[in-house]
């Protein structure tokens, strides 16, 4: 899986101390291999996810004991985003979603990739890493899809920061810095 994601000195320098994060890999099915609704695919994906991001983070020295419940945690915002929208990505919804978690002494880090040609597109790159919102005149693509709003792209912005896009695999790149992760309720 590590072909999925190859990690630049930037984001491992955001992440560790030693760039040397620990890194948890999870695959998800494809909608429509898993015969399960989407709604529910995509609920048991965030919901494993934030389950591992706690365990993760509380077994780590930096984060020893962490739980959500003591701390703000709307920057789950932008990971529950990111999936929910990969799913999206690939209009024929065959495609597995493969994810990383990477725990550092400075922060937390997400990658997914949703096996499509979403985030290998330049433009959608570019847009990403400039924190830019879709127009909807110019992508109308962002706006077709059943429960969508386009407005995705502004909830992962809003809580994330480190975002990053390798084009060459099409992995969406997102870290949470240390101070963010642990600010107290």
């Amino acid at each position: 899986m590590n072909n999925l994601f190859p990690l630049s000195d930037k984001f491992l320098s955001f992440l560790d101390s030693n760039k040397q994060p620990v890194i948890y890999s999870l695959t998800f099915p494809s909608i429509r291999s898993s015969n399960i609704d989407e709604l529910v695919l995509t609920g048991n994906l965030q919901g494993t996810l934030i389950d591992l991001m706690e365990r993760s983070l509380a077994v780590h020295k930096t984060y020893s004991n962490y739980k959500f419940e003591n701390y703000v945690s709307q920057w789950l915002i932008a990971l529950t985003e990111a999936i929910k929208n990969s799913y999206y990505h690939d209009k024929t919804l065959d495609k597995n979603i493969s994810t990383q978690v990477l725990v550092g002494d400075f922060g937390l880090g997400f990658g997914i990739n949703d096996g499509g040609d979403f985030y290998k597109r330049e433009d959608i790159a570019l847009m990403i890493k400039n924190k830019e919102e879709p127009s909807k005149k110019k992508n109308s693509e962002f706006y077709n899809f059943k429960f969508k709003s386009g407005h995705g792209f502004s909830r992962c912005y809003d809580w994330v920061d480190f975002i990053d896009v390798n084009t060459s695999v099409g992995t969406l790149y997102m870290g949470f810095s240390k101070e963010l992760i642990l600010t107290k309720r």
